[in-house]
């Protein structure tokens, strides 16, 4: 399942390069975007959001060039940011109905269903300034979801949310995954990619340094688990597979 594909990206923001000839494509139903701070993964996934216009190259979704269209993948994509800091004085739901009316998604049941699968039901008339930040994740997942997106990208999703909560988004990923999406999560804990995701992509210091499936990753390390193939990837070169010029 092919949907992103980028072709000799670059982004410089102000002085600093962070990506230089960036060359990938997206296959899989769940994607762990991993790598060490400052590798670039916020970065690439405000770029496959059209958060950010890369400097040169060409991001393609469904094979459309959505720096051109960006109104293409905007109506196709949800988006988890890795800080989702909503108007305190609104409630979960009217943060949801005021998100969902600029998507021209405004049916209640839609609002509903989102605040079901994400668990906010109980706390939805609660203003979502006296919210847990585990609580705030969880609205930022549902927003995400109201346009029912094709392609989820998840900045840090499970940040701050306790063992329950992380069960459910699990959960919750795993259906999504089974009724199409593609589900593209960035995130530091190993053990949560070895659980949901099917293909891994490593970057650091602006590179891929791997991009494929799981089991290849662990045949390429000659490591048994996720969290040695990825040190071992990060700290041999031999083993690097590199997806962008320096």
């Amino acid at each position: 399942m092919l949907t992103y594909e980028l072709r000799d990206v670059s982004l410089t923001l102000g002085r600093k390069r962070i990506f230089s000839g960036l060359d990938l494509k997206l296959e899989g139903r769940v994607i762990g975007l991993l790598g060490p701070n400052g590798a670039g993964k916020t970065s690439l996934m405000r770029l496959l959001a059209t958060l950010l216009r890369p400097t040169r190259g060409q991001i393609l979704l469904h094979g459309r060039d959505i720096v051109r269209e960006p109104a293409y993948a905007r109506t196709r994509i949800g988006y988890v940011p890795q800080h989702f800091r909503p108007p305190g004085d609104l409630t979960g739901r009217q943060v949801l109905q005021y998100l969902g009316a600029l998507r021209d998604v405004v049916e209640a049941e839609r609002i509903d269903r989102c605040l079901v699968q994400t668990g906010l039901s109980r706390v939805a008339d609660q203003a979502a300034g006296a919210y847990s930040g585990g609580t705030l994740r969880r609205l930022a997942l549902a927003q995400a979801l109201l346009s029912d997106p094709q392609v989820l990208l998840m900045d840090e999703p499970t940040a701050g949310l306790d063992p329950e909560e992380q069960d459910r988004f699990q959960t919750l990923v795993r259906g999504l995954a089974e009724r199409g999406a593609q589900v593209l999560i960035s995130t530091h804990l190993l053990a949560e990619v070895s659980q949901l995701a099917d293909t891994a992509v490593v970057l650091h210091e602006g590179r891929i340094l791997f991009a494929g499936p799981v089991p290849d990753l662990l045949a390429r390390t000659g490591a048994q688990r996720l969290q040695d193939a990825y040190l071992r990837l990060l700290r041999d070169p031999a083993l690097q597979v590199v997806g962008a010029r320096p």
